[in-house]
Parts: C-alpha cells; structure tokens; sequence
C-alpha cells in the first residue's frame, strides 16, 4: 500500500454479516494520528482489498467493507478507572 494514510493502521477485527454480504472491518492507529483521515484511506482502498479478497477467497460474491474505528481499548480503560475507583 502506497497511501501514506495507512501506515499506522492495524485491522483489529472483522466481523462478518450472516449473509456473507457485509464485512465490518475494525481498525485501530496509533496515537496522535487522525482516525478521519484513516478512514478515508481504508474507504479508498477498499477496491484494492476487496480484488486481494477475491483471488484468494472462494466465494461467489465479496463482501462490501464497511470501517470503524475499533474504541474497544479506550472502552476497557474507562471501566478500569470506574472500577478501581469502587
């Protein structure tokens, strides 16, 4: 990957739709670096993943990827602070 906006990005989960139709991609990057700007990197390159996917997948359709930033660790950090104040 050549776009600049993806060097700090880790996939961190995907989640797949029963239907096999929409893959929910999760992603994480480091501190300091714009989620936004991230995002639209992953949306762009969307076409390249989904081509990858394909000659190596043996399914009749791709999933559309769909990205989110993953807030799991901010999530988990915020109930640690409430629970270490019980």
């Amino acid at each position: 990957m050549q776009d600049p906006r993806l060097q700090h990005v880790t996939i961190t989960a995907v989640k797949i739709s029963p239907d096999m139709q929409i893959a929910t991609v999760y992603f994480r990057i480091m501190p300091g670096e714009d989620i936004a700007s991230a995002k639209r990197g992953l949306e762009r390159a969307a076409g390249f993943f989904r081509a990858r996917l394909a000659e190596s997948l043996d399914v009749r359709r791709v999933p559309v990827l769909r990205f989110f930033y993953d807030e799991s660790v901010e999530h988990g950090s915020r109930i640690e602070d409430l629970l270490t104040k019980i």
